[in-house]
């Protein structure tokens, strides 16, 4: 049972607040930051402020500017997590196939919880073909409203279906190279 009512414009909230504590902690104006992540300042206000929808490509790319995990943006624990630097003594940004994570998380979590595809459209209202596209990996960008609402019907957070999961021993890590670890428990 889900404790409050979904909405599909929290995870935009979340995004936004998060965009802003990571450029205040690095010290970053809004036009410094748009002009790192040659993004317009306008629109990177209405991101802070929970007010605009983000395609992926976008959200990785202030999270690379930002040198942040990209992961870390979408946790509404921000600013509470503990962090282990690695061995370089950073702890910013890493490349990796973020959708890919996602979809495999997904499918994983359906499977889990005995859902089809059908119950994706159902349960979400996003199209049929959109869920598809995303699904089988030919819809490279998406909004983080649309992942959000699939991530719903799994009652899994967005971040965690973004980190990297180690289904076997039950933990997540929000980097390929176990940076982060924390027990899969607290979000299932």
């Amino acid at each position: 049972m889900r404790e409050k009512e979904y909405t599909a414009e929290e995870i935009l909230l979340v995004f936004g607040i998060n965009i802003k504590k990571a450029r205040m902690s690095r010290k970053m104006t809004l036009v410094e930051l748009s002009q790192v992540a040659h993004y317009d300042r306008m629109c990177l206000a209405n991101i802070e402020s929970g007010k605009q929808n983000v395609k992926l490509h976008t959200a990785i790319k202030l999270a690379h500017a930002l040198d942040v995990p990209f992961v870390s943006l979408l946790s509404r624990n921000y600013m509470s997590l503990s962090i282990e630097q690695n061995s370089d003594g950073n702890y910013g940004y890493i490349e990796d196939d973020h959708l890919g994570i996602f979809i495999e998380n997904f499918k994983r979590s359906l499977k889990e919880q005995r859902k089809n595809q059908l119950a994706v459209y159902t349960e979400t209202l996003v199209s049929e073909s959109v869920v598809s596209r995303i699904m089988t990996g030919k819809s490279k960008n998406p909004t983080l409203i649309t992942l959000n609402s699939l991530a719903y019907i799994t009652n899994k957070e967005l971040a965690v279906l973004f980190a990297r999961i180690n289904w076997e021993e039950n933990y997540y890590d929000f980097y390929s190279i176990s940076r982060w670890k924390w027990n899969y428990q607290n979000y299932t």
